[in-house]
């Protein structure tokens, strides 16, 4: 699909939009999400849940057009994909956690451009660990998306 310029530079427009498609396919999961947050939370009610957050945004200079210069960014959003599961066990809980983080990733790859905020975007790095939730360790895993977008830094007159 073609998009037109400027795309998005903004980190929180982007961490909604993924976001919402995560709400949007919860229940379409080998294991159903039950809810899905925009930032950090410390407590949860259900599992497993989604956090998802803006990260870091890198600009870089691609060029000066009348008024303002072209920019290339390259735009983070974190996914926290948590998992409380005691009765299972640590080996199973793990497992569950990992798989449905892969079934995100994938969820997220078949939307490459984000509806046309961003030019192309993908899963980076996956990361697994715990993380504190209702005074107890939840297993997890961050997905470190990015995506990128050309931007104006103020709008130009004409395109260049």
């Amino acid at each position: 699909m073609p998009f037109a310029y400027p795309n998005t530079d903004r980190g929180t427009t982007l961490a909604i939009h993924i976001k919402d498609l995560i709400d949007a396919n919860k229940g379409e999961f080998d294991t159903p999400i039950q809810d899905v947050f925009y930032g950090k939370h410390t407590m949860t009610p259900r599992s497993p849940t989604v956090v998802v957050m803006s990260g870091i945004m890198d600009r870089t200079l691609q060029g000066v057009a009348s008024p303002g210069g072209r920019t290339r960014n390259e735009i983070s959003v974190l996914v926290d994909v948590m998992g409380a599961d005691v009765l299972s066990g640590e080996q199973a809980s793990r497992l569950a956690v990992d798989k449905l983080a892969e079934d995100v990733e994938k969820l997220l790859h078949t939307y490459p451009n984000m509806d046309g905020l961003i030019i192309h975007g993908y899963v980076r790095r996956r990361d697994p660990g715990e993380i504190p939730i209702n005074g107890s360790m939840w297993r997890a895993v961050r997905l470190t998306y990015v995506g990128t977008s050309l931007t104006y830094l103020s709008p130009p007159a004409a395109p260049v």
